[in-house]
């Protein structure tokens, strides 16, 4: 029998966006980011659906290292066996379902669980049973192995899962975040590798608030005004900004992925090839040496763009790349409608100095870094407009900047519109066809 309540929540999500391109309007109700049953909902038809990020293999680098994330809703042990491949498992047990690995990372030989001792080496073969005559002569372990993920990727070193096994190839579902993704892994001829330790910090707001936020530039000469002044006081000549900046990007990539892109700051410093006034003197001819060798490897004008370009890029619906003065990894988990889970790793060039390593971890502390300029403000922020959003009378949120201008900027909000489309498309099933980006 039709639940006739579930036909009252199909129909109401059709009308969540009101996507009006001729009337250069677009607005999302409310309940997009407050309402649990449609939270729920996600949980099927958008993280069921989409090429999820759960590691980097650099963070496994010797066989039996592995690590535990969350996505989907599941436990997942990502782990390199003993033949050096690297699999995602499903982190339960075959026997009970009992929660296999409890630690968030280590080396290991086998897998243990605690309640019967079933034990399962890092490929995730069953190789040991207490009293396994107790079952019969039937009985075969190579049946009982760990489950693994339906699919998975590994791009370039960024690993990615899926639970729909009929999910387009990741590749593809990537559209023109490919590209971008592209530009952070080719600023290294050596390979980048994920740096020891993360920050690890939760806030009170919707998934889609801080997925948005990520790509929004038009709140930040605003909210963080004291980074603005920290710059200023270290001799630091921000200039214009928004629509008079040099160079500013802000767009759609398609299958909700997103980028905000500048060259503003990153005048000022980059650590993959551009000396600039927010980077130490002695740092100079360093730089100038990693900028000739990019020049020569890929072309001086992709160089340009890897060396002196800043970018967030938003790879929906649970990664973010922030490539500022040295690239951040940052991974989304929703854990209730209105609270998010949020862990970032530093990423950096293979083989490079102490001090360069010193020096990108001092400035992740102090930009992204929960406790540094930006992200405080931003979780701040962002708690209080899951607030203002749970008043009834806030019916729509708008997303409509620069639509009739024909322009994207950074500080427009194409890449939201963007966000939007395609998570309707996903939680209406097809139903609701949107627009080509605009």
């Amino acid at each position: 029998m039709t639940n006739p309540n579930r036909e009252d929540l199909e129909r109401e999500l059709d009308g969540l966006v009101a996507d009006d391109v001729a009337g250069g309007s677009f607005k999302v109700h409310r309940k997009v980011y407050v309402d649990r049953e449609i939270f729920e909902l996600e949980k099927e038809r958008v993280f069921n659906r989409s090429w999820l990020y759960v590691a980097h293999e650099s963070e496994i680098p010797r066989p039996g290292d592995f690590r535990t994330r969350i996505a989907a809703g599941r436990s997942l042990i990502v782990a390199r066996g003993d033949d050096g491949a690297i699999r995602v498992l499903l982190n339960h047990c075959s026997h009970r379902g009992t929660l296999l690995c409890r630690e968030a990372a280590g080396t290991a030989k086998h897998f243990r669980c605690p309640y019967h001792a079933w034990t399962y080496d890092t490929s995730g073969r069953l190789t040991a049973v207490p009293s396994p005559e107790a079952y019969g002569p039937e009985f075969d372990k190579k049946s009982w192995g760990l489950k693994s993920t339906p699919r998975f990727e590994n791009y370039r070193g960024f690993i990615f899962v899926a639970f729909d096994p009929t999910i387009e190839p990741f590749t593809e579902s990537l559209r023109d975040a490919k590209e971008y993704l592209d530009l952070v892994c080719d600023m290294s001829e050596t390979g980048l590798e994920v740096l020891p330790g993360s920050h690890r910090y939760s806030m009170r707001a919707n998934w889609k608030l801080l997925v948005e936020n990520g790509v929004d530039n038009y709140h930040f000469a605003i909210l963080h005004n004291r980074y603005i002044q920290h710059l200023r006081d270290n001799g630091v000549d921000i200039g214009p900004r928004g629509e008079q900046c040099d160079v500013s990007v802000g767009k759609s990539l398609g299958n909700g992925h997103g980028v905000s892109e500048h060259q503003q700051l990153a005048s000022f410093g980059r650590l993959a090839g551009h000396w600039g006034t927010l980077l130490p003197a002695w740092t100079k001819d360093t730089l100038d040496a990693l900028r000739a060798n990019l020049d020569a490897r890929v072309g001086k004008e992709r160089a340009f763009r890897i060396a002196q370009t800043n970018r967030n890029v938003r790879f929906f619906p649970n990664l973010y790349v922030l490539d500022h003065i040295s690239p951040v990894i940052r991974l989304i988990t929703p854990r209730a409608v209105d609270f998010i889970d949020v862990q970032e790793w530093v990423l950096a060039p293979k083989g490079e100095s102490p001090e360069i390593r010193a020096l990108r971890m001092r400035n992740n502390f102090l930009q992204v870094g929960p406790a540094g300029f930006v992200s405080s403000d931003d979780v701040e922020v962002l708690d209080l407009t899951q607030r203002g959003l749970e008043h009834p009378e806030m019916e729509w949120v708008d997303s409509s900047r620069g639509m009739k201008l024909g322009r994207h900027l950074s500080s427009d909000e194409q890449q939201m519109r963007g966000l939007h489309r395609h998570w309707h498309e996903l939680m209406t099933l097809g139903r609701v066809r949107h627009p080509e980006d605009v």
